[in-house]
């Protein structure tokens, strides 16, 4: 195999809302875990669209993972778009399952959820800071407010630029670029 690292999506509620959906058999951390010592490339952990709670933060911080995507609750949120496919789109009032839909942890917990498990146990794992993330100031707050390394995603936002026009992702990106040198200039860590 010829890649540079395995990306592991831990989605549940997702695979639940699936007709088709995989049912879990063990443990999320117990797969991660698994996959790790069976493998030498870095490994990534990425859940989509709940968040991961302090509990399973800690549990990925005492894994030999590299990193942690933060693609919490705010983001695309693929439980809800497969209730949707399955029921459509008045998925409210058709099941009482739809409500897991609307449960989980932002980008925002998760940091200050990381940055208290920093403070008695210092973990070198790198972080994308990722759900919900619409603008490039709020990623570059996040990500000065977080105490470990970490990169901002914005790919939900991205990518409806690059849909359309390529001078208007041009554009986007250039103007993206300008508003994370100015929150460098302006904002500072102790925010």
């Amino acid at each position: 195999m010829n890649a540079d690292g395995i990306i592991i999506h831990v989605n549940p509620l997702q695979e639940w809302a699936q007709v088709e959906g995989d049912r879990y058999k063990r443990s999320a951390i117990e797969t991660i875990r698994k996959v790790c010592d069976q493998t030498n490339y870095p490994v990534i952990v990425k859940e989509v669209g709940q968040g991961m709670g302090p509990q399973s933060l800690k549990a990925l911080l005492d894994s030999p993972i590299a990193a942690i995507e933060l693609a919490g609750y705010g983001g695309t949120n693929f439980s809800i778009l497969e209730q949707r496919r399955k029921l459509g789109d008045e998925i409210e009032n058709k099941t009482p399952a739809a409500a897991f839909g609307y449960i989980g942890h932002t980008a925002e917990q998760m940091v200050e959820y990381l940055n208290a498990l920093q403070k008695v146990q210092k973990s070198d794992i790198e972080v994308i800071v990722s759900g919900g993330i619409k603008d490039p100031v709020t990623g570059y707050i996040l990500k000065e407010k977080l105490e470990m390394n970490a990169v901002i995603g914005m790919a939900g936002t991205v990518l409806k630029y690059a849909m359309g026009d390529y001078e208007e992702l041009q554009s986007y990106l250039h103007e993206t670029k300008g508003c994370v040198s100015m929150a460098k200039a302006c904002i500072k860590r102790d925010l």
